[in-house]
């Protein structure tokens, strides 16, 4: 049986999905913070920080969590982060919104802490 806390962080993470393309500027604060929040679970954490991305946030917020992997005391977030940026910067430009995702990753990437990270 799916842990009550876990069906509530599914459907929370659904709605902001569904809400970060029509009206970003009202969530994108709302992800930063379950991102940038050392207290959250590094799961909750990571999935706000992926639909923060994919939600085509401003480039300023790509460079505040690639830097932040540097001082970040959870590896398996700091891990996270350097695949995700690394992925989006290899994946291939077939829309423009690709596009313009590559392009934020490829300024963030420089200022990742470089890999390999080891998980405990």
């Amino acid at each position: 049986m799916i842990p009550p806390s876990v069906f509530a962080l599914s459907s929370l993470f659904t709605e902001l999905f569904h809400c970060c393309f029509m009206v970003p500027e009202k969530i994108h604060p709302i992800l930063v913070s379950l991102a940038g929040n050392v207290a959250e679970r590094p799961e909750v954490r990571m999935a706000a920080l992926g639909l923060l991305f994919m939600s085509n946030a401003p480039q300023s917020l790509w460079q505040k969590f690639a830097s932040s992997t540097w001082f970040e005391l959870s590896r398996q977030f700091a891990s996270f982060t350097h695949s995700l940026i690394g992925s989006m910067v290899n994946m291939p430009p077939s829309v423009p919104f690709f596009e313009e995702l590559i392009e934020k990753a490829s300024v963030a990437l420089p200022m990742v802490k470089p890999a390999p990270f080891s998980l405990p």
